[in-house]
């Protein structure tokens, strides 16, 4: 059986923090209107780093970022509604946000918006749209969505079982690194689903796995 996925990891850390001597330029540079640096100041405060944290003023940067089109602010607004951070907890104004930056190819945000859809939160549970998300941001390289699309084919969601497909997304997730693919792959060979019975390359995967992090892997 497959594992769920894991759905705290949307937001990765996408910046390098600033010396403290640096704030006051990065703050200068936000005001006077440079999108790149409202967004990793709002970033700044979202982490309370060298910055007291300040969800309310991470907004208001991330929104003054947004409305230049910078996506990785657009992201984090969608973020900070779904979590309720710094606003009561919205997934239909989420969702909103997210569709923004995913209709702009941001990779983590389709992968974002295709988990709304696969659980239900803040639009109509709809499978086939949560394939569509999934690919899109997968095919960019988004190893959570890799695996994630391989669940989807392994169980049969929104799409005809599909273990081959499976076994090629989960492959390409765990060849990127991550811990969950590399569990899910190691399953794959174990039980001879999509790709032929081997349990050399299936220890070989479920040590991976442990070694990363997933601590159920096999020993």
């Amino acid at each position: 059986m497959k594992l769920p996925s894991i759905v705290f990891m949307l937001l990765p850390l996408c910046f390098s923090a600033f010396a403290e001597d640096d704030i006051e330029a990065l703050k200068k540079a936000a005001e006077s209107g440079d999108a790149r640096a409202q967004y990793n100041l709002g970033r700044m405060y979202e982490e309370g780093r060298d910055v007291k944290q300040d969800y309310a003023e991470a907004l208001r940067l991330f929104r003054m970022a947004a409305e230049q089109g910078y996506m990785e602010a657009v992201y984090c607004i969608g973020l900070m509604y779904d979590e309720g951070r710094g606003v009561s907890q919205d997934y239909v104004e989420a969702f909103k946000w997210f569709t923004r930056a995913a209709e702009q190819d941001l990779a983590k945000a389709q992968y974002a918006l295709g988990l709304m859809y696969k659980q239900g939160t803040g639009v109509k549970q709809n499978y086939s749209e949560t394939l569509k998300w999934y690919l899109k941001a997968a095919q960019q390289g988004d190893k959570i969505a890799q695996n994630d699309l391989g669940i989807m084919y392994d169980e049969g969601m929104g799409v005809k079982q599909d273990y081959a497909e499976a076994f090629k997304w989960y492959r390409k997730a765990a060849l990127g690194g991550d811990y969950l693919g590399q569990y899910n792959l190691a399953v794959m060979y174990e039980e001879g689903l999509g790709v032929k019975q081997d349990k050399v390359e299936a220890e070989k995967w479920f040590k991976k796995a442990k070694e990363n992090g997933y601590e159920p892997a096999k020993e």
